[in-house]
């Protein structure tokens, strides 16, 4: 009887598909830091110290944030620093290159030295006047089409009520944190205690761009706002 001369599939073919299941698993698996950078935007990361008389009682505790914002600092990042207490002033603004650079300037932040002659010459501590001034450095930062997502850290170790400043207003910081989700803005707000917490938390209830945590949360506090700000 006739017989075909065609040999079966012997193990070539085999080799064949397990290659291509490999190579096409290895792209895959390459593709995924790919993916990741992409998602993993850079943001405006903003620090705000309370620089008040009071908060350098615990001048620890603004260096250890600091800190620990900067842990979550990566290349190409915009770092923007700002002190505030009776009033605000931007101290630092760069690119980030080497984020193990700007561990530097947190030590300095826990030095009464380093706090600029116009910002504790009066008394009391305005966190509205630091959010008016937050939302106009944002502002400034956006490029018109490209808005960068934020990430605010903030250290707020009292609202003390001083005579040349507006007081405490619930309401108002309701509308600055508002205008701040309408600029991709995260806010971690770290420090707080008493009655000025529970207000705080009550308005996170409405503002979901907003976290207010205690020190000893700081870490995951500041985590979760940065991971929140690159990934939206």
């Amino acid at each position: 009887s006739f017989q075909s001369s065609t040999p079966p599939p012997g193990p070539a073919h085999k080799l064949t598909g397990t290659f291509g299941v490999v190579a096409g698993s290895a792209l895959l698996i390459a593709a995924v830091p790919v993916v990741e950078a992409y998602r993993s935007q850079p943001v405006l990361a903003m620090l705000a110290l309370d620089m008040s008389d009071s908060s350098f009682a615990d001048s620890q505790a603004i260096e250890a944030i600091c800190r620990e914002q900067t842990e979550s600092l990566k290349p190409k990042d915009q770092l923007l620093d700002l002190v505030f207490a009776d009033t605000t002033e931007p101290t630092a603004n760069q690119t980030v290159t080497s984020p193990t650079r700007s561990f530097r300037r947190c030590q300095d932040y826990a030095a009464a030295s380093s706090r600029p002659s116009s910002v504790g010459q009066g008394w009391g501590t305005s966190p509205s006047v630091l959010f008016d001034r937050a939302i106009t450095q944002v502002q400034l930062q956006h490029q018109p089409g490209q808005p960068r997502p934020v990430a605010l850290t903030v250290w707020l170790d009292a609202a003390e009520p001083g005579p040349d400043l507006p007081p405490l207003d619930f309401e108002v910081l309701g509308e600055q944190m508002q205008q701040l989700q309408e600029l991709q803005t995260q806010v971690a707000i770290i420090g707080p205690t008493g009655p000025l917490r529970e207000g705080l938390e009550r308005l996170s209830l409405a503002h979901p761009n907003l976290r207010i945590c205690g020190s000893n949360e700081a870490t995951s506090c500041i985590q979760a706002t940065f991971a929140t700000a690159r990934h939206r």
